[in-house]
């Protein structure tokens, strides 16, 4: 939904470099024993490939997946127990998730410097005391999604480019979900214009559209949230998917209280304080009441401010109202 800086992966790529070739020479001379020819070719080519798999892009695991299908009907054999089973187990031993785990997660999550969940951005991906890795402060903490689930694309584990700091409900959510289709990937893609919240009148379709000041807007179970996506967005289909996948829309719903909030805000700024002040202090504020348009700025900046919590939402939804007001 937001897209966030993946400058910090330049940064860290070299250590999470350096720390597998060392560990390289190790599990080198590995091989899958007792195993059909082309399962056998599969993670030999893993293996040869591994530490430049370490480095992919995107488009990088784009083409490789693609490469291992055409080559080697990749998606058939993963999808048979047996060959599952002995590419993960074999996955497992060359990437070791577990490891790079214990070394890497607390750096990731702090160079990452998030403050939302970049797949709902409605929810904080902050940290509570250390980021050890143990079950206690696992609740605390941030999860690590795989893109690329580690269930289907077990040679993705430790790609940089494939890990994503999330909140636990969207990890829990997306779970195992392979990804065939197009999804947003936020390293690279959000919402932005292509998307927006709005919120809409549950009312007859004869009637007019009621406006951000009707008292409709104050009880929540006379509106409803939408998500609209532009017809001519190049990312549409992923747009879409990601709503799907991550129920966003449902997820939304909780919100409908800060859409209220908004509206009875600039109500307040826009008509109620303007007349109260100008009739107590008529002398101060009888013609100039450009502070009080300051104040308001200030505060939905405030509520807008990038990586912020909701900040998508509120944007859309301040800016629909904000429309409606200039449209009275």
């Amino acid at each position: 939904m937001i897209k966030i800086s993946s400058q910090f992966i330049d940064e860290l790529q070299p250590k999470v470099i350096a720390w597998y070739a060392d560990r390289f020479s190790s599990i080198s001379q590995q091989k899958p024993k007792n195993v059909s020819p082309i399962t056998c070719k599969i993670c030999n080519k893993l293996l040869v490939d591994s530490i430049e798999i370490i480095k992919f892009s995107k488009t990088q695991m784009d083409r490789y997946i693609n490469e291992l299908n055409s080559h080697y009907n990749y998606n058939i054999i993963i999808n048979d127990k047996t060959k599952r089973e002995v590419i993960i187990n074999f996955c497992n031993d060359i990437f070791n998730y577990a490891s790079f785990r214990n070394e890497f997660r607390p750096i990731f999550i702090k160079m990452a410097n998030l403050k939302s969940c970049p797949y709902c951005n409605s929810a904080y991906v902050l940290s509570a005391g250390k980021l050890k890795d143990d079950e206690a402060n696992d609740k605390y903490s941030v999860d690590l999604d795989h893109f690329y689930p580690k269930s289907h694309y077990p040679f993705f584990a430790i790609t940089l480019s494939n890990i994503i700091p999330v909140c636990k409900f969207c990890n829990q959510v997306k779970s195992n979900h392979n990804m065939t289709e197009p999804h947003l990937y936020p390293y690279e893609e959000e919402f932005g214009q292509d998307a927006s919240f709005k919120y809409s009148p549950v009312t007859d379709s004869n009637k007019a559209l009621p406006t951000a000041f009707d008292p409709y807007l104050q009880n929540t179970d006379s509106f409803e949230i939408d998500i609209s996506i532009n017809e001519g967005s190049l990312i549409k289909n992923k747009i879409e998917n990601h709503n799907n996948i991550l129920n966003i829309k449902d997820m939304y719903k909780s919100h409908k209280n800060r859409v209220a909030r908004i509206a009875e805000l600039k109500q307040i700024f826009s008509e109620k304080l303007p007349n109260e002040l100008a009739m107590t202090f008529p002398d101060l504020f009888s013609s100039d009441l450009s502070v009080l348009k300051e104040v308001e700025d200030t505060y939905f900046k405030h509520l807008t401010q990038e990586r912020e919590i909701l900040s998508k939402f509120h944007k859309d939804i301040i800016d629909q109202i904000n429309k409606e007001y200039e449209e009275l």
